[in-house]
């Protein structure tokens, strides 16, 4: 751990039971052996007993000097629990602009290198800046949480542009309803590492359909081995102040793509989030909450570089909040009509509606601006 990053410890499972360290690496001890953790049952209730500064201070110091009842880390296979219910947000302005802009090139080549042109001049966001709903509340769809996978093989779904996500989820451990930011930050016992995989040549023409995305977002997302738990406030700290840089290797035959960012920008907190997600849903112990793409992290707002069979994912976080790898599977079966609609849609008139037509309106809007202010 470097100098000035706060300590972290690390919830798994083996076989059924509750394990703890100090690194993600291991090596892990049954909580059941650590006398204040061995009342715990669920890796639920070790996070709330973690909440207790002084708890966690101990345990940590403990996991430092105590390795007789140690597990390998090679034995953690499955995940440390199932979640309740998955949602994800989506809280970088930078993802957005940078994933419209994606979008544009896969669904509108021609117009792209307008949007190209006008970033030279810092008026790209003309065309990608999001509606301003994305900077009144935390917007989020709900995910299948029984699609969930760790570290294994993902079968290859029904697209020709699929791509990986690197984010961080907040999980539950209190039921909160209605709750303050205050009481919002309470109720989180820790975060784990997320790869939301998507069929992007099906999200925006599901987008415009304004009934979900389940074919572009469902086809299958991995959690870590790991939930990281910090004292109370500081993980949610470490994310908003910028200082979480995460990192994706995809290895692709013999080349290697990298790709990477920081969790700079946020347009809400933590604790602002899952208080307003709370003000219309009962969040319960297991729920997950995934912030969103950190900038720099998916291959939409890259290279479009799209994932293909046999390729390898790889992904982390430092300050460590954990670590994935997973290799895309064989093709679930081949592209047929149920596909091809979704893939062939989503073109000239869904972009005029998204795109064209409001940055013609603000164009004109700043006309105007410019002549009242100038004359």
């Amino acid at each position: 751990m470097a100098t000035g990053e706060p300590t972290l410890l690390h919830l798994a499972d083996h076989e059924g039971h509750v394990c703890i360290s100090d690194s993600e690496e291991g090596p892990f001890m049954l909580t059941a052996d650590i006398d204040l953790l061995s009342d715990c049952e669920t890796p639920f209730d070790v996070m709330r007993e973690l909440q207790d500064v002084d708890v966690f201070s101990t345990v940590s110091a403990m996991l430092k000097t105590s390795r007789k009842k140690s597990i390998v880390h090679s034995s953690l296979t499955t995940l440390p629990f199932s979640p309740a219910t998955l949602r994800d947000c989506s809280l970088w302005m930078e993802h957005m602009r940078h994933a419209t802009a994606g979008m544009i090139a896969l669904k509108m080549p021609a117009l792209y290198p307008v949007v190209k042109a006008l970033s030279l001049v810092g008026l790209d966001s003309v065309v990608t800046k999001p509606s301003s709903l994305f900077t009144t509340r935390p917007t989020y769809y709900m995910a299948d949480h029984r699609s969930v996978l760790t570290e294994d093989t993902m079968p290859y779904p029904h697209t020709d542009a699929l791509d990986f996500e690197l984010e961080l989820c907040a999980v539950i451990v209190k039921e909160i309803r209605d709750a303050t930011p205050e009481d919002a930050a309470a109720a989180i016992g820790g975060f784990i590492l997320m790869n939301d995989f998507s069929c992007r040549d099906s999200q925006l023409p599901e987008m415009r359909a304004g009934l979900g995305i389940p074919a572009s977002k469902n086809c299958g997302t991995a959690l870590a081995k790991t939930v990281a738990v910090g004292k109370p406030g500081a993980i949610p700290a470490l994310i908003e102040s910028g200082a979480v840089y995460g990192q994706v290797a995809v290895k692709s035959g013999s080349e290697t793509r990298a790709y990477s960012g920081t969790s700079a920008g946020m347009t809400f907190s933590v604790a602002e989030t899952i208080a307003c997600i709370s003000s219309h849903s009962v969040l319960r112990e297991g729920d997950v909450i995934g912030l969103g793409t950190i900038p720099g992290c998916s291959v939409l707002e890259t290279d479009r570089a799209w994932l293909k069979v046999g390729d390898v994912v790889a992904m982390e976080t430092k300050p460590c909040l954990g670590s994935l790898r997973n290799v895309v599977g064989d093709r679930v079966a081949e592209v047929d009509w149920r596909y091809e609609p979704l893939a062939k849609q989503g073109t000239r008139r869904h972009f005029m509606a998204l795109v064209v037509i409001p940055a013609i309106i603000n164009i004109i809007l700043a006309l105007i601006a410019y002549k009242v202010i100038f004359g």
